[in-house]
């Protein structure tokens, strides 16, 4: 065979040998790298479609601030307006339309509202309570009202004689004489300031049964509220602890036609008995015990009265 035809061959197995040889190491590659994977590593795009779905579960979705509840309950709660908070414009946009008509009754409400003046506000509350001017203008008596004897006591709340007789004196006289029905006992403010006059506006107004109880306790309690000039404070919190309502306390409290009655059931003592100083005790209408006496002095003018009624 001619030796320039034979070169031709020759080219075409070696390259035919050649391209076999690349084939054996690829297949030998592939094996190499299917032989070194793990399942971990085979798996990874799997495990990232399972963190994909993690965050369109509603578990985490419920962590995730909305836009509306931001806008709606954080003022409410923080005080904060939601238009300062920071967000994308347009999901607030949207949240914005969404919530159109409860945003601008939102507005309208912020840019209409005025400040309260709570001083208005409780007398015009006050001005619609209606007062019960026969009973917070009767009289006030304890104990047995057909007793023999029965006792005036003309005191003013703010008086210290006043005070100092019913931390003492009264209380033996009640549980001796009032108590056991052998005196009946009538309580006549006789105001000496406008604190006194004030709280004995606020007495007759509490419920019946409850009237002579706040006077014990205005009397014995006379430090904390008499010689103070926020002693309306006091009234208004033991009146409330009464069953007043704080309406209904503003307006006795303020009440111009309870405090005359008052004025003119002390000028009447002063006309009628002479009454000129507190405390004052007038027994059956005709004797008169001034200030603040022991209970003995009183026991023995008791005693000799009941005496007097028996014999009659």
């Amino acid at each position: 065979m001619n030796s320039k035809a034979i070169i031709p061959v020759l080219v075409v197995v070696a390259l035919v040998a050649a391209g076999a040889g690349f084939y054996y190491l690829d297949l030998k590659d592939q094996k190499t790298f299917n032989a070194t994977s793990t399942p971990d590593e085979l798996s990874a795009p799997a495990a990232e479609n399972v963190d994909e779905s993690q965050f369109n579960n509603t578990e985490y979705a419920d962590d995730v601030v909305q836009p509306d509840v931001i806008e709606n309950d954080m003022p409410e709660e923080n005080g904060d307006d939601a238009s300062d908070l920071p967000g994308d414009e347009s999901t607030q946009n949207t949240a914005e339309d969404d919530n159109s008509s409860m945003n601008a009754a939102d507005a309208n409400e912020g840019q209409d509202a005025a400040p309260v003046d709570e001083d208005s506000a409780s007398n015009q509350a006050s001005a619609d309570i209606e007062l019960d001017y026969d009973f917070i203008l009767s009289e006030r008596g304890i104990g047995d009202p057909g007793a023999k004897v029965v006792i005036r006591e003309h005191s003013s709340l703010t008086c210290g004689h006043c005070g100092a007789f019913h931390q003492n004196a009264y209380n033996e006289v009640k549980s001796e004489y009032i108590d056991t029905g052998k005196v009946y006992w009538i309580f006549d403010d006789f105001p000496l300031n406008a604190p006194a006059l004030e709280a004995g506006a606020v007495a007759r107004c509490l419920p019946e049964n409850r009237y002579f109880n706040f006077l014990q306790l205005l009397f014995t309690r006379q430090d904390q509220w008499a010689y103070d000039a926020n002693y309306r404070s006091y009234l208004k919190q033991n009146a409330q602890l009464a069953g007043l309502s704080a309406q209904k306390f503003d307006a006795c409290i303020n009440d111009e036609r309870i405090k005359q009655g008052i004025v003119e059931n002390m000028k009447q003592a002063q006309s009628e008995n002479n009454v000129n100083s507190t405390p004052t005790l007038v027994i059956n209408s005709d004797t008169v015990i001034s200030g603040s006496q022991p209970f003995s002095e009183i026991k023995k003018t008791l005693d000799q009265a009941l005496a007097d009624a028996d014999a009659e």
